[in-house]
């Protein structure tokens, strides 16, 4: 599975936010067009990463099934806290609907996070066995660390009273994207590390 470059990831986050908004439509009406919105931002971002493309062989440490299988379900699980991050945007700006959407963010936030953390694992058995170590604080692998426990915060809404209440929850959920972010173009780009190569 082509999901080795930073423009192949962007186009699989392209299609699994398309196929996340087909497959919850009929539950969720309103995530069709926040799943367009994600579709269309991963495309144009694909599309600015082609103008110079660097053709070429890949690693060997690409090679590996494990590797499809991490990065889809990370992209799946950076698929849903975008839309989550989007839903928030639109709570807050429809406060008739804060209430309901707030039920839809529970149901996605759980999945989204499980995802993360299921890829955190793949991922460290790909490393295991690519590299000779589960972890090795690599920036990317601390930063999708502090990604899942920003994530897991709101998780925890029965022992944190603060996002019992729609309103600091959608504030919240708007404001974490920001570490999805910076785990995918700020560690990939920017900080030296295993996972540059992306």
């Amino acid at each position: 599975i082509p999901l080795a470059t930073g423009y192949e990831t962007m186009l699989a986050l392209a299609w699994i936010s398309m196929a996340v908004a087909l497959i919850s439509v009929k539950r969720i009406p309103v995530i069709m067009p926040l799943g367009m919105i994600v579709a269309g931002a991963s495309l144009l971002v694909a599309m600015m990463g082609t103008r110079n493309p660097a053709v070429g062989s890949l690693m060997p440490v690409l090679g590996s099934r494990l590797l499809s299988l991490h990065v889809m379900l990370v992209m799946t699980s950076y698929s849903l806290f975008a839309i989550l991050a989007l839903l928030s945007l639109v709570s807050l700006s429809s406060m008739r609907q804060v209430g309901r959407m707030s039920l839809v963010a529970d149901v996605l936030l759980t999945p989204a996070l499980f995802l993360l953390g299921a890829g955190i694992f793949v991922g460290a058995i790909w490393a295991e066995q690519s590299w000779g170590r589960y972890w090795g604080w690599d920036p990317k692998e601390t930063c999708a660390l502090i990604t899942l426990l920003v994530y897991a915060v709101p998780v925890h809404r029965a022992s944190i009273p603060m996002f019992r209440r729609p309103r600091p929850l959608h504030i919240y959920l708007l404001l974490a994207i920001a570490s999805v972010l910076f785990t995918y173009f700020g560690a990939n780009y920017l900080l030296p590390g295993l996972h540059s190569y992306a």
